[in-house]
């Protein structure tokens, strides 16, 4: 899927509970949408921020224990190496 579809998708799809939106994240995950698109897909499904919408996709039931520990280390690993950037400038 675009961005673009992500966003109509998300745009199209009403949720009425923590639940409903989690199927839908775990039948997108099914159907191969990326961590990335998921989370675009609950930020624009949601309406609110990025780091909301990352948090709230990994609180999602639609990721196992081991899932959920592989993109919390990716984004630890990312906001170290970005964090070591900044003070090298």
């Amino acid at each position: 899927m675009t961005i673009n579809e992500i966003k109509a998708a998300a745009l199209a799809f009403k949720a009425n509970n923590t639940q409903e939106l989690s199927d839908k994240v775990r039948e997108l995950k099914d159907n191969n949408l990326s961590f990335i698109g998921c989370i675009a897909f609950v930020q624009y499904n949601q309406k609110i921020s990025l780091l909301e919408a990352r948090k709230k996709t990994l609180e999602l039931d639609a990721w196992t224990k081991d899932e959920k520990a592989e993109y919390i280390a990716y984004y630890n690993l990312m906001m170290t190496e970005f964090q070591d950037n900044e003070d090298e400038d």
